[in-house]
């Protein structure tokens, strides 16, 4: 129903209503304009971005004066 693509919209409630319980099939065929490799590429590329901001986000945050607390004690720290 909120089909970007008008022509692919149901053509009122009745048919949607049905597709919705099952007793009919979506006779609209919707090609998005995204397909699946490039969702599962953007995917895998947005989990190596997290992964390598992971790796260095004591680096980043310290940047900004925000350090962990309590890491471990101050006796350690001293020498």
């Amino acid at each position: 129903m909120i089909e970007p693509e008008v022509e692919n919209r149901f053509k009122n409630a009745r048919e949607a209503l049905a597709v919705l319980k099952g007793k009919k099939q979506n006779p609209i065929n919707i090609n998005s304009s995204i397909s699946k490799k490039t969702v599962i590429s953007g995917s895998i590329i947005l989990l190596g971005l997290l992964m390598l901001l992971n790796s260095y986000k004591w680096g980043i945050l310290s940047h900004f004066g925000i350090v962990p607390k309590n890491i471990c004690e101050h006796k350690v720290l001293e020498s």
